[in-house]
């Protein structure tokens, strides 16, 4: 009974779009038409708004100004998109509405779009909750499936449940990431102050290192002072020298090899 009782009202709202639309009838050879699909199929083709060049808006039928593509039933609203065809071109660009695409909806192929797209020949676009149309443009042929409603009605409704299933593998994965990058986060942050700690210790040890050299240096000055006069303990001063300056290079070189195998 509820189903007889749709079909009846998708009647009633598409006699009312016929008899606005015809005076559209006349004229439309080689016009870019927007044709209905109706869930009754004798009634499927009987609605063709052709396409004029600039700005069409689609919206619901009884407002002034009238819109350019009248329709009724739920979910439409004035103005509700705009369809914007480039002659020259032969570009047609479907956009949503302006003002909450999100609540006022427009499905192009299952898919709700929110910023504009371009049309192409066979595109089936959902006004609305049931307001369905084709895009047919001149010169081309419409395979008979894509004229069956209820066919194009669960292949849309298919395509938003698949689209669901992506938006939800999406959050899943970005939760994913998130995880991921905190715990890389945390891993280069102890990895950053393990890094700072070692090198606080090994510029203190090289601070150690000449601090150590600095008093040696002193030490053999005074004791170059003491010996300058007596050749034999300036020989013997001599080889000490040699000897601290071997080491000290050795103590030098390790630093350095420390440093570099460090870094």
């Amino acid at each position: 009974m509820r189903d007889s009782n749709k079909m009846f009202e998708n009647k009633e709202i598409l006699i009312h779009e016929m008899e606005e639309d015809k005076a559209n009838d006349e004229g439309i050879d080689g016009k870019v038409l927007l044709m209905n699909i109706n869930e009754d199929p004798l009634l499927t083709g009987k609605v063709k708004h052709p396409i004029k060049d600039g700005v069409n808006i689609a919206g619901k039928s009884g407002k002034i100004p009238p819109p350019d593509i009248a329709m009724s039933g739920i979910g439409i609203v004035p103005n509700h998109s705009q369809l914007k065809y480039d002659e020259a071109k032969k570009m047609l660009m479907l956009h949503p509405n302006d003002i909450d695409p999100m609540k006022n909806k427009t499905h192009l192929n299952g898919n709700l779009i929110t910023e504009p797209i371009e049309l192409k020949h066979g595109d089936r676009i959902l006004f609305g909750n049931n307001n369905l149309y084709i895009v047919i443009f001149p010169g081309m042929q419409v395979n008979a499936e894509l004229l069956d409603y209820e066919e194009q009605m669960k292949e849309m409704i298919r395509q938003q449940l698949d689209n669901l299933k992506d938006e939800k593998y999406k959050e899943a994965m970005d939760e994913k990431l998130r995880k991921l990058k905190e715990e890389m986060d945390k891993e280069k942050a102890d990895l950053d102050a393990r890094l700072k700690e070692e090198q606080d210790r090994i510029e203190q040890e090289r601070l150690r290192i000449e601090e150590e050299m600095r008093k040696r240096d002193e030490e053999l000055r005074k004791q170059l002072e003491e010996y300058d006069n007596d050749a034999e303990k300036m020989k013997e001063y001599k080889e000490r020298i040699k000897a601290q300056q071997e080491e000290q290079d050795r103590l030098r070189k390790l630093q350095e090899q420390k440093e570099k195998n460090f870094l």
